[in-house]
């Protein structure tokens, strides 16, 4: 059997009644395991080393890149009366990314695009805006997204694959006893 995705990845998938495994290619800003148990696609939380990997790897790679492009294109513009789809989707953006990295890495790159910056300004002082974030604020993931300690990222070094087993097992018990074969 052969998957497509977007993007140009070719996966092979077992059609064995056995668990196969099919994973993203490494450079997937994913930042869950999609694998594939007892003919189920199942999502796996990556480890918080590989996640903190990622999102630096995102970060440099993605987000500044996107910085540059939104800042020449927003080049002065401001609001209008009512916002856009696209201007909630930066607000969004930068939001969010701002509760993964350091603080001090997102100030910088703040600072060199002033027209992001102040066009997120503008739509976080909106008060309907203030008012959907205190009913829904922000909240940072930062210590998921760093780098762990080393007594925790032995502990998930341990813990996942037991997780990945068992899920394994109990999905083929499910299956079998189900009679869905």
């Amino acid at each position: 059997m052969q998957w497509w995705m977007p993007g140009e990845i070719n996966w092979t998938c077992s059609t064995t009644r056995s668990p196969a495994s099919v994973v993203l290619p490494e450079e997937s800003p994913s930042f869950f395991e999609r694998t594939v148990i007892a003919e189920k696609l199942q999502m796996f939380p990556r480890q918080q080393v590989e996640r903190a990997q990622r999102v630096g790897n995102y970060f440099e790679s993605s987000f500044k890149p996107w910085m540059r492009q939104m800042e020449k294109l927003l080049d002065g513009r401001r609001i209008a009366a009512s916002l856009s789809f696209a201007e909630l989707a930066i607000f969004d953006l930068v939001s969010t990314l701002e509760g993964f990295v350091e603080p001090e890495a997102f100030k910088q790159v703040m600072d060199l695009h002033p027209e992001v910056r102040g066009l997120v300004q503008e739509i976080g002082a909106l008060p309907s805006v203030q008012q959907h974030l205190v009913q829904h604020p922000y909240q940072s993931l930062r210590e998921l997204m760093s780098t762990p300690s080393n007594c925790k990222r032995h502990l998930e070094s341990l813990l996942f694959p037991c997780l990945k087993a068992a899920m394994a097992s109990w999905l083929g018990l499910k299956r079998c006893c189900s009679g869905d074969r």
